[in-house]
């Protein structure tokens, strides 16, 4: 069992993957669900990746918390390429988070189908840059707060990939109320 660290200490990650094929490029179910972190083709790889991350405390007592992180990927597959593939900065007052940059959503399900999420948050592609506006979780809704709970997200993003538009943008607002019964009263 994992042991919850104190003071919400960033995690720092190093990690170095080295990969052959025999064909002219690497596997398909090698390379995909990667958060794009692939970017070259070739029948030979070499990742280095190294990340920072600090989790956002979701102690409701306290009225500020912050989170931050990045993640950055130097590949060379003939030719060399650098990315900066996540990079965030958040802030949480009160169960309202304000995040800004590019930060890949955590895989659930054990990654088993593509329904997990919206098909722009594939994890086939690097995160779309922008700003976030959410709530902590499901908070009691106002006057019915024992039948009711609602979460919110706002999402503005940067489509900063010019193969198919110049200065798009992605919208993404999801409003969930909940109705909550409970039998027993």
């Amino acid at each position: 069992m994992a042991q919850q660290k104190d003071g919400f200490t960033p995690d720092f990650r190093l990690s170095q993957t080295s990969a052959v094929s025999s064909g002219k490029d690497l596997p398909f179910w090698m390379t995909s669900n990667q958060n794009g972190i692939y970017a070259l083709h070739n029948s030979s790889y070499f990742l280095l990746q190294a990340g920072l991350n600090r989790s956002l405390d979701r102690d409701t007592l306290k009225k500020w918390g912050y989170t931050y992180g990045a993640n950055m990927v130097y590949g060379i597959a003939g030719t060399s390429d650098f990315q900066p593939n996540e990079y965030w900065l958040g802030f949480r007052f009160h169960q309202l988070i304000l995040k800004a940059g590019a930060q890949s959503d955590p895989i659930i399900y054990g990654g088993l189908s593509s329904t997990n999420g919206n098909m722009y948050r594939s994890r086939n592609a690097r995160p779309v840059p922008g700003l976030s506006l959410s709530t902590t979780g499901y908070i009691p809704f106002l006057f019915a707060k024992k039948w009711f709970s609602w979460r919110f997200l706002y999402e503005e993003g940067i489509l900063n990939d010019k193969q198919y538009m110049i200065d798009g943008h992605l919208q993404d607002i999801i409003s969930i109320l909940f109705l909550i019964y409970n039998a027993s009263s």
